[in-house]
Order: structure tokens, then sequence, then C-alpha cells
């Protein structure tokens, strides 16, 4: 992993195969998910934290542009069919991102 991070993905079992190709160490998601990744036993403390600081940002963006960050795209919508997006990520699992484009 890029900066020698192991990253732990969560995710339903179907996906395990894609998280693993992305090299993550994937944990099913839901009741009992912070028992789930502290058994990976991996040296890591469990955050719930997603805040990213925007120094990031830059060197993310690096990244993607190297290709060595990969993001699912499951579908893509114009702005204005935002309640669309809305209503495929509650209805379940799309399998990837959401973009909302203007």
């Amino acid at each position: 992993m890029a900066r020698g991070a192991t990253v732990i993905g969560t995710s339903s079992e179907s996906n395990h195969d894609y998280l693993r190709s992305l090299g993550a160490v994937p944990v099913t998601y839901g009741d009992g998910l912070v028992d789930r990744v502290r058994a990976a036993e991996l040296g890591i403390t469990f955050s719930a934290d997603s805040r990213q600081p925007w120094s990031e940002l830059a060197d993310h963006a690096r990244l993607a542009a190297d290709g060595r960050l990969r993001v699912r795209i499951a579908q893509s919508f114009p702005l204005a069919d935002a309640g669309k997006a809305h209503e495929l990520s509650e209805a379940g699992h799309p399998h990837g991102k959401l973009i909302l484009r203007p």
C-alpha cells in the first residue's frame, strides 16, 4: 500500500475480492465491525473519524493521476438528478461511488 499503510476496507462479502484486488484487507461491515477490525491483529487503533486534512488532498490527487489511487465509480448523475442518485444509494449497495456532476 502507499506509504506502507495497511488498509482495511469494509464491504459485504460479495465485494471482498474487489477490496483484495485493491490491496485492502476486507472486513464485513455492520454490527460488530469494531470487534472484527480489532480481530484483524494489524496493530491499529480503530477510528471512525473520516476527516482528512486538506493538506493531504494534493497528495491524493497525485496518487490518482499516477493511477495508484483507484475508486470504483458505480454511476454518474447530472446534479439535476441528485434525487435519483440518493434513491439508488438508499435502495442498497450500488457497488461503487455515485458521482454528481454539474
